[in-house]
């Protein structure tokens, strides 16, 4: 039996701008679903419509155009139907904030990034097979932005009765200083968030990993090899440090603090002596203390080898109560639409969520079903992109609705 797939195209009529985008970032254009009587089904096209459109934009970090024509179609989505927006530029890096009303501090913000990782051109048309979406972002996580959108266009017929916002950044993949961290600090806070960038299978996040991004860099003495004795080699001094950098660490596992050497590079020549030597270390750590005891440790060691360190970046570590009230009524949503029991998950990676409990915010972050991320199989269950959306609108609801209109 041949295999049923569909590509879609990347169409959403809401201005001439967005016309222009479109045909812009279009790779193919292919026959989209049929249309259904039920609403449901029509919502599901729209929906998937846009998640179309968001995969079409090759936002990949550092592509500043396309994050920057991205925004734009989401800024008209939205204004479109009601939303207050502004675009926000930091450092180079654009974010978005649009809300129901004129303010900073709405009582729900849905937060979600708009960069990704880069892949194969293919990867940025949406394809959809044997009940699953395919594509770069559908997971991490443009499948999220689009829930949000839908739901404001949902509500768009009465949006001042609600309170909430969208935060929107572009650099959460390269460290999120410059987006949600800024925004943070810029008085951008609500009473809870939701920011679906970690937790498989709908099972909210409960612990992340901390970080440490560490850079190494060794001087020794260039001199010919046919006379080592005349020379210091610092590809020497840097294996050597790293070496014993490696022995802090057991036998990697999801419970243990790991590390990773990403990058070393060293030397000019095989006849040479080499006078130079870089390496790139990744630290993931389990708890706060660890971190600082780890730290210490490298940095001995570093002195010992006569190697300086820098600390390029860090990110704490993550504890999440999923029995603190907004996220336990967002765990009941979940459950009940899901039929799943949701007792949490651990997360390797990091997010922008630390940025947003820093402050003492409590942050909901899960994924819809799916897999690949950062892959070139990145893929999201089409069932399960539809229920973020009934999860959303209710826990929305829930949370925000006032009973009457806000003012402007």
């Amino acid at each position: 039996m041949t295999k049923k797939i569909r590509t879609y195209s990347s169409k959403l009529a809401l201005s001439d701008f967005t016309a222009r985008l479109s045909a812009k970032w279009r790779l193919r254009t292919l026959p989209t679903a049929p249309e259904a009587p039920a609403k449901q089904t029509e919502r599901h096209a729209a929906m998937e419509a846009i998640l179309a459109q968001l995969v079409s934009y090759p936002t990949v970090t550092g592509n500043t155009e396309a994050i920057h024509d991205a925004f734009g179609y989401i800024e008209a989505y939205l204004t479109e139907r009601g939303m207050y927006c502004k675009r926000i530029e930091h450092d180079s890096t654009e974010s978005l904030i649009a809300t129901t009303r004129r303010t900073k501090k709405p009582k729900l913000f849905l937060a979600g990034h708009l960069d990704v990782v880069s892949g194969p051109s293919r990867m940025f048309t949406l394809r959809e097979e044997a009940g699953k979406f395919y594509g770069r972002g559908v997971l991490d996580m443009k499948c999220s932005i689009a829930a949000f959108m839908q739901v404001v266009d949902s509500l768009s017929g009465d949006l001042k009765a609600y309170d909430f916002g969208l935060m929107i950044s572009s650099d959460e993949e390269a460290g999120g200083d410059a987006g949600v961290g800024y925004l943070a600090d810029q008085g951008y806070l609500a009473d809870v968030c939701v920011i679906p960038d970690g937790g498989d299978d709908w099972q909210v996040q409960t612990h992340a990993k901390g970080y440490l991004f560490l850079s190494l860099a060794a001087e020794g003495k260039a001199t010919h090899a046919s006379r080592p004795w005349d020379g210091k080699s610092a590809i020497e001094m840097m294996m050597g440090a790293l070496q014993d950098i490696k022995a802090l660490f057991p036998k990697p596992t999801p419970e243990t603090d790991t590390f990773n050497f990403g990058k070393i590079s060293g030397g000019n020549t095989i006849n040479q002596i080499a006078g130079h030597a870089e390496a790139l270390v990744d630290v993931r750590v389990i708890n706060e203390a660890r971190k600082a005891a780890l730290l210490r440790s490298i940095e001995d060691i570093c002195e010992r080898h006569n190697v300086q360190l820098t600390l390029v970046s860090q990110g704490v570590t993550v504890e999440v109560d999923i029995t603190e009230p907004h996220i336990a009524d967002f765990v009941s949503i979940v459950s009940d639409v899901t039929g799943l029991n949701i007792t949490g998950s651990r997360t390797m990676g990091t997010s922008d969520l630390r940025f947003l409990i820093a402050k003492g915010i409590p942050c909901i972050s899960y994924y819809p079903l799916g897999g690949g991320h950062h892959s070139a199989d990145e893929w999201l269950d089409k069932t399960a992109f539809h229920q973020s959306y009934d999860i959303l609108m209710r826990y929305v609801a829930q949370q925000t609705a006032t009973g009457k209109k806000g003012k402007p």
